[in-house]
Parts: structure tokens; C-alpha cells; sequence
């Protein structure tokens, strides 16, 4: 036991501290514990309080769900406050118990710059070099802090109700897991007794730690148990799973014990998203894994055994590659490069020729080399294939260093070999050469490793045959694809996963056709990314089914054009980076990791491997399956929308199409891109692609209206304005044009430039402009647009005055008007009888034409002209009005009406 005074004042430590301490005129005390308090923080602060019964309880922060049931219905009356009923500047005496880490009070800490301050502490983790220092410091190495003070009060024989004792019982059985974890000491079971023997109710127990779980706790450890994975993180097995949720009601330290339980997991690693921020609940059975320490690196802390963490600045998938950058500094490896390296190792100089090099290849039977110089630094590597290749061409007095690869890369000797395999696997790079100052000590192998890894578990054949499947789970898609595709596309997929495996790449179909295949809603537009070079393999695949191909080479990518004409697109795995918000991406070659991890939202990250041993197999790094279900739209970093301020609008595109909604984080950085006005640097041209794909969407109205709540159509123009007549008029524009699609007519509307009219609609026309300006639009369509803008004004006015119900009238009226004009004129007006009017013109009159024409005139004896015009006009009328049918009629109608000269 560790008791610590420290004071600058003459000060004895006595039996009973409350009755030495005595407090001065406005002196303010305060109990307090770390967020997100349990049970034991709880009781810690009960069990303070009557060692200093004038100290107020005050919870720093949230507390944890089963403890705010407790709360709520508990018998037993507890006073405590919020921080915000707390004047913290007048604190002069801060009690903390559970816990001695200032970032763990929230702002209870602004307490500690006052220089008066005194500090008590009651605590039973570990020390750490952040810890917060008393005058007073009673810390213990148990399983609960409120063994420590049940400990003084049994000393000190203060009377302690059944009540409170019931309350010390669960902070002790809660942090104990019931007297069972390995943290429990003698110390606790001497508490547990002692508080039985004070009246604690052992019901409450099993009411408010040991409990059945419930529904929605036993489908979120299904979901857990499913995304777990394991990592072999130097020699020791780790699991972590993430899950992402927009609510959960319970207390997530309960899915990590039974997850670890179940699964039989010695050290787990939990990541829970829950709106804005995540929640990491560590548990660890291992010496080499103080999931305490990890913790504290996240910003959050614990025991050696069990620690948990908030982290509120990053994504789901930033925190698992965070995390894991942590395993590896704190899970120290006992192997390096050094210990498995082959030394010393084969080589080849660069003056060397192909037909010498075949020679030593054959000789030592290996099948990749390192090229060196005379001082046997590294020039690159040399395949037995290459030189196969080069002796076919008749290059066998070519240099090695003509058929080298150059770009490659190499490992000291102290390398780790976690990082000395991850650099094969990403770079795909069979031999690893290992340099000490610039020359060649020994080579690395992909049979090194296995060998290496075989090796290890022949002495830990516990993770041979493991109790559990979930580091081997991964979903296959490959009976949806047979479900919802076409044969045509299931064969282009196999073919594609084919083709990669002959020419040595990783294939993955990505994007929306996997999101869409998982919503089973249909979307033939495929987009495939190849590992490598993108652009070479639409060439291959191109010579295979006799197509052709247009290459990007700014971009990395092509498009496969198929004899019959069917399109693909092909990209290489690739990331991107943003010289400044809103311009185009920079591009280079990456992993499918990157390529993934550079899209726009999760549901959109996802991809399928299509190589033929891993057909249909689903990669999803960062959570798009688990959004798809919770129907959420999530961006992949927070600086998404500073790198591409048009995924604002996108995001509201997808939210509107799926019937989804954008996440409480997102939206929080949709907010904050708004303030920084991030949206006004987008270029018009890339505006006006995003406007456009809203407007083509099924519903564009919905988006409007979405944009408008938002206040993002300021970005359109700063006078349009979010009211009733925009909404009103978006959706008399949705309904008009599903009309209008409905009659199949031969002549097809922009149904985009509708919807522009529509929220450029309050916009008088130097307004409009300054738009069609912003936007980039080209002259045809600012015509276009004028155009209608300036008749639909016009056909309603003359429609308003026109009480001839004629058709013929109708059609000399409405004649050489623009459809979209007479499309947005019924959108626009209230009156039901011009909406009728345009209808029917559009509908039944502005196609009828005559049967008869020149030459049948002609025959009748008219001589060609002008003439020729007013005939047909009057016969178009006469038939209009119905008073012709058919062909016979319109020619005895012409001998009749019209004379020769």
C-alpha cells in the first residue's frame, strides 16, 4: 500500500483524514471519478463521502449505461451534480477516486491551475507518467478502488448502510467480473466480505452486472464475433474487431467479456463508432500486452488487463490502423531480418550476361537474384522468368543490368519481420534484399518467412488448430453475383479474375456495382481495378476478347471496349492526393487498400476480389458493409470534404437515392466545410457534374429540398433562397416530367436544365446568368436556358387570356414553343385549365401533321410556293378541329376550299 503526503504545511496523517482536514470559510469540495464512470466509480465516490461527508459528488462526464439505469430507479437517494452546477473556479479541495488523470475529468481540470488546490486521491491503476500528484495519495494495486475505501471505512468503523453497501458490492463485483479476473486480489475478496456482512443485497448483482442480455446486445456480439480478426503482431496473437452503430443502449464492456469468452481470446482489442466518436474496450490475459499502456495512447487508460479509450478526431477504419501502428511499438518481436536472412547470400554483378546469369540460376536452383556492382552495393533484383525471356529474344550477350528491375526495395538487418513481410506482400517483391551500409548482407525470402512462420507454430500449436473460425472469416459473394447478374456479366467477371491470374495481378470489381449488388438493386456499370499497371491489363484483356481499349494515362486508367460494344472501366489501384480543396487529384500507384481508402463514403469503398482461388470474396476495410445495413452515409476521413468539397452535394445524392441518411459525424463536417465556404472554390465545371447527377436522379426534388435545409444552393448563387415556392415548385417539376416520361414521346427533354430553371426560378435574369457563369455552361445550353426562361412567362400569359377552345387555335398558339418550356409553364402554374391545355397540345396536337403534302398538290395542279405553306396550314386546322379524316378527305377538302389560278 502506498500512502503519499505531500504539504507545505505542518500536517499529521491520522486515522480518521476527514476529522484532520478541516475546511475553511467558502471552502468548496468536490468528489469526482473519470467519464464515462462505472460502477466502481460510483461506489469510490459513495464510500469518499463519508470519509469527507461536506465534499459534494459530482460526475465528470457520461456515465455508463448499466450505471444510469441504476440511477434512475434506485431506492437508495444518491445527491450528485453535473459539472455544469459546479462553479469550478471556487473548487479548493479536489477529491478523485478511480482515477488520476487530468484528461479523464473533462473540464473539472481547469480546477488544477488554481494554485490553492488541494488533491486527494483514491486510485488502484497503474502509475503512469501522466499522472496527476496529491497532497494525499492512497493507491493500491487491487481490483477496485472500492476496496481500498471499504478497507478505511472498516478501519475507521464508520457505520455504513445496507444501501451503501450494496453499491460498494457492485463496484467491487463489477471491476472484479465477479471475483474472477486475474487483477482480483485477497485484499477484494476481504471487501466483498465485509460489505456481505454490512447488508449489501447480492439481487442487485445479479440485476445490474451478472443479467441476461438483451436482443440487441446478442445480435451486436453476432456482429462482433463476425468481424473479428486476428493479427499475428510479432509472435503474439491479437484480435481486433470493429462495428459501427448509430445507437446502442448498454454497456459495451459486457460484449468485450463475452466476446473474449466465447471466443477463448487472450487479448482483445474492441472498436465500437457510435455517432461521432469510437469507443476502444481492451482486454488482455498476456504479460506482453499491457492493454493499459496501449490504451493511453489513444487518450484513454487502464489496467494492465483491461483499459478502454474515446477517440473523437477519427474515422473508425483511421483508429484500427492507429491502433495497430501501437501493437507494433508495444508488442516487442524477438525475431528480426537478421535471425532468418540467407547469408551469405547469391548474387549477380550488373556486368554479368544473360547466358551467365542462366548458368547460375541453373547451378544453385533458385529463381530470383540480387544485382550488385563491384562493391557489392544493390542495383536490383533479376527473375529466372526474365532471363528465360531475354535467351527466347536471342539476348544472351545482353547485360544483366539491361534485364534488371531497378525499382526495388530492401531491409536492414534489424528490421522487424512483420514490416519485412508486409513489404513483400504490398510490393509483391518475391526477394528482399537486407543492406548494411549500402552492401549486400544476405537475402529474404517468401519461403524465409513461411519457413519462419512454421517454425514458430510448431512451438505454439495453439494457434494450428485455433478454437475459433473468426480470423478466417471473410464473406464470398459469389451466389449473390449468380443471383442478381446477368450471365453476360458473371462471365465478364470470371474472365477478368482469369486474366489477372496469367498475367500475375490482383483484380477486384469495386465501387457501386458491389454496393448495389449488396442493396440487390441493379447496376451493370462495372469498374475494375487492377494491382500494378491498370492500363497494361485492359490491353491484355483487350487482346483476349478481340477489343479495344482508350487509355487515361493522367489517371491510370482505360476503358474496355467489347465487340458487341459493352464498356468497362479498368484502373490501377491507386491514391490520390489534393494540391488544394477542390482541384483535381494527383494520382499514384498504390494498393487496393489505398485505392479503396481514397473514395468518397464507405458504402462505396467496397470491392470484390475476382481472381479465380478467391472469386466473389469481399474486401471491406473500413465498415461500407455494416453502413449499408444501418442505411448510414459515412465519409472515410475528416479531411474528406476539405480534398473534394463536391462530395457535399454527392452526399446528399445517395442519402436522397437510398432513402439513407448522412451520419452525425459526417454531417458535423459537412457543417464545418460550409463555414470554411469550401464549396465556393469547386470549379464550375465539377459544380455543375454533381448538379447534373442529382438532377438525373429519380427524385431530384427530395435532393432540393436536402440542399436547401442545408443552406448549400447559397453555393449556386447567393439570392436563392430555401422557401415554400422552391419547395412547392421541385416537386410539381418531379411529378411533371414522370408525366411526361409516361408517354414515351419520340422527343426527349434535359430533365436536368428543369431543375436548374427551378432553383434559379427566384433569380431575376442578371442573377441567372452569374449562375450559368459559375457553372461553366457551354453557349448551346445558356441559350437553351434563356430561351425558356423567356417563353414560359409568354405561354402562360397568353394561356391566362385565351378562352378559345379550338385545337386549332390551341396549336397556332403553343406552335414553336420550346418543350421544356411548356413542361416548366405547367410546373409553374396554379391554374388546372392551362395545365389541361398544354397537355392536350402535347399530347394529341403539336404531332399532327397532314397526310397530304407537295406532291399531291402538285398533282391537283398548284403550281410550287408560298402558297403551298397556307394550303397545308389550312388543312392542318380543318383536321385539328376534326372536321378531316384520312387522305381522301384532306384532297376533296383542298379541290373544294382552293381554286387554280
Amino acid at each position: 500500500m502506498l500512502i503519499r503526503i505531500v504539504s507545505n504545511r505542518n500536517f499529521v496523517l491520522t486515522n480518521d483524514i476527514s476529522n484532520k482536514i478541516i475546511p475553511a470559510k467558502n471552502h468548496m469540495q468536490i468528489i469526482t471519478t473519470h467519464n464515462n464512470a462505472d460502477f466502481d466509480s460510483l461506489a469510490s465516490m459513495l464510500a469518499a463521502q463519508k470519509l469527507y461527508p461536506e465534499a459534494k459528488l459530482v460526475f465528470a462526464g457520461s456515465q455508463e449505461e448499466n450505471l444510469r439505469q441504476f440511477l434512475a430507479i434506485s431506492a437508495h437517494k444518491i445527491n450528485y451534480y453535473k459539472v455544469k452546477q459546479i462553479n469550478i473556479e471556487k473548487i479548493t479541495r479536489l477529491i478523485l477516486v478511480d482515477t488520476r488523470q487530468a484528461e479523464r475529468i473533462g473540464s473539472l481540470s481547469k480546477a488544477l491551475d488554481r494554485p490553492d488546490l488541494e488533491i486527494i486521491i483514491y486510485d488502484h491503476h497503474p502509475p503512469t507518467p501522466n499522472d496527476l500528484h496529491g497532497r494525499i495519495e492512497n493507491i493500491q494495486e487491487v481490483g477496485a478502488t472500492t476496496t481500498i475505501l471499504v478497507h478505511i471505512l472498516k478501519e475507521r468503523k464508520l457505520k455504513v448502510t445496507p444501501a451503501e453497501a450494496t453499491v460498494f458490492a457492485l463496484g467491487i463485483y463489477e471491476d472484479t467480473g465477479l471475483l474472477t479476473y486475474n487483477s482480483t486480489t485477497p485484499a477484494d475478496l476481504m471487501a466483498a466480505a465485509h460489505v456481505r456482512a454490512w447488508g449489501a443485497d447480492l439481487n442487485a448483482i445479479n440485476t445490474f452486472i451478472n443479467r441476461d442480455m438483451s436482443a440487441q446486445q446478442i445480435f451486436t456480439l453476432g456482429e462482433l464475433i463476425q468481424n473479428a480478426e486476428t493479427y499475428l503482431i510479432n509472435e503474439i496473437e491479437v484480435v481486433i474487431s470493429c462495428i459501427s452503430m448509430e445507437k446502442y443502449h448498454g454497456d459495451l464492456a459486457i460484449l468485450a467479456h463475452k466476446l473474449r469468452d466465447i471466443e477463448k481470446i487472450d487479448a482483445l482489442f474492441m472498436l465500437v463508432r457510435l455517432e461521432a466518436r469510437v469507443h476502444l474496450i481492451a482486454r488482455s490475459n498476456l504479460e506482453q500486452v499491457n492493454v493499459g499502456e496501449i490504451a493511453m495512447e489513444l487518450g484513454g487508460g487502464g489496467h494492465p488487463t483491461a483499459a478502454s479509450a474515446t477517440i473523437k478526431e477519427l474515422s473508425l477504419s483511421q483508429t484500427k490502423d492507429k491502433l495497430l501502428d501501437i501493437l507494433k511499438e508495444h508488442i516487442s518481436s524477438s525475431y528480426t531480418v537478421a535471425d532468418i536472412m540467407t547469408t551469405p547470400a547469391k548474387s549477380l554483378t550488373a556486368s554479368a550476361s544473360i547466358l551467365e546469369a542462366k548458368e547460375r540460376f541453373t547451378r544453385y536452383g533458385i529463381n530470383h537474384l540480387p544485382v550488385v556492382n563491384d562493391n557489392m552495393c544493390v542495383l536490383g533484383i533479376i527473375s529466372r522468368q526474365t532471363v528465360d525471356k531475354a535467351i527466347a529474344h536471342n539476348m544472351n550477350d545482353s547485360l544483366v543490368a539491361e534485364c534488371m528491375v531497378s525499382d526495388i526495395s530492401w531491409l536492414s538487418p534489424d528490421t522487424d519481420l512483420l514490416s519485412a513481410r508486409k513489404l513483400i506482400m504490398q510490393r509483391h517483391q518475391p526477394l528482399l534484399p537486407v543492406v548494411e551500409d549500402k552492401r549486400l548482407q544476405g537475402v529474404i525470402t517468401r519461403s524465409d518467412l513461411l519457413r519462419m512462420m512454421h517454425e514458430y507454430m510448431a512451438h505454439h500449436p495453439q494457434l494450428v488448430y485455433p478454437k475459433r473460425d473468426i480470423q478466417t472469416y471473410k464473406k464470398n459473394l459469389t451466389a449473390l453475383i449468380r443471383e442478381r447478374l446477368p450471365d453476360k456479366v458473371q462471365n465478364i467477371l470470371k474472365l477478368v479474375g482469369q486474366v489477372g491470374d496469367e498475367a500475375g495481378y490482383a483484380v477486384y470489381v469495386v465501387g457501386g456495382m458491389v454496393r448495389d449488388l449488396l442493396l440487390r438493386m441493379d447496376n451493370l456499370d462495372m469498374d475494375i481495378v487492377a494491382e500494378q499497371d491498370g492500363i497494361e491489363f485492359a490491353r491484355i484483356l483487350a487482346e483476349r476478347v478481340g477489343g479495344r481499349y482508350k487509355a487515361h494515362a493522367k489517371f491510370a486508367t482505360a476503358v474496355l471496349i467489347f465487340p458487341d460494344g459493352f464498356k468497362i472501366d479498368v484502373a490501377t489501384a491507386r491514391t490520390e492526393y489534393y494540391e488544394h480543396p477542390g482541384a483535381l487529384p494527383i494520382v499514384e500507384q498504390s494498393s487496393i487498400k489505398q485505392d479503396l481508402y481514397r473514395r468518397d463514403f464507405s458504402i462505396n469503398s467496397l470491392a470484390i476480389q475476382l481472381n479465380q482461388k478467391h472469386f466473389g470474396r469481399l474486401i471491406d476495410f473500413f465498415g461500407g458493409q455494416q453502413d449499408i445495413k444501418n442505411k448510414v452515409i459515412r465519409v472515410l476521413h475528416s479531411l474528406s470534404f476539405v480534398e473534394d468539397p463536391s462530395r457535399v452535394f454527392r452526399a446528399i445524392r445517395f442519402e436522397q437515392r437510398f432513402d439513407f441518411r448522412i451520419g452525425k459525424y459526417t454531417m458535423d463536417l459537412i457543417q464545418h466545410s460550409k463555414q470554411r465556404r469550401l464549396c465556393d472554390r469547386l470549379a464550375g465545371g465539377r459544380l455543375m457534374q454533381e448538379l447534373v447527377m442529382i438532377f438525373e436522379e429519380k427524385n431530384p426534388a427530395k435532393a432540393i429540398i436536402r440542399m436547401g435545409k442545408l443552406e448549400l444552393l447559397h453555393f449556386i448563387h447567393p439570392a436563392i433562397k430555401a422557401n415554400k415556392r422552391l419547395i412547392q415548385l421541385s416537386g410539381n417539376i418531379h411529378m411533371i416530367i414522370q408525366w411526361y416520361n409516361l408517354l414515351f414521346l419520340k422527343h426527349k427533354i434535359e430533365k436536368w436544365l428543369l431543375y436548374l430553371l427551378t432553383i434559379c426560378d427566384q433569380l431575376n435574369d442578371k442573377q441567372a446568368g452569374q449562375v450559368y457563369k459559375r457553372l461553366n455552361l457551354g453557349v448551346r445550353h445558356i441559350r437553351l436556358l434563356n430561351d425558356v426562361r423567356a417563353q414560359t412567362p409568354k405561354i402562360m400569359n397568353r394561356l391566362y387570356r385565351f378562352n378559345d377552345k379550338a385545337p386549332s387555335k390551341i396549336f397556332r398558339l403553343l406552335k414553336g414553343s420550346r418543350q421544356e418550356a411548356l413542361l416548366y409553364a405547367m410546373a409553374k402554374t396554379g391554374s388546372n385549365q392551362i395545365k389541361q391545355t398544354i397537355s392536350f397540345y402535347i399530347t394529341k396536337l403539336q404531332h399532327e401533321t397532314p397526310q397530304i403534302g407537295g406532291a399531291e398538290l402538285i398533282e391537283l395542279g398548284f403550281k410550287p410556293g408560298p402558297t403551298f405553306r397556307r394550303i397545308l396550314d389550312v388543312v392542318q386546322n380543318a383536321k385539328l378541329d376534326g372536321r378531316l379524316k384520312g387522305r381522301d378527305a384532306e384532297l376533296d377538302f383542298v379541290k373544294k376550299t382552293f381554286h387554280l389560278d
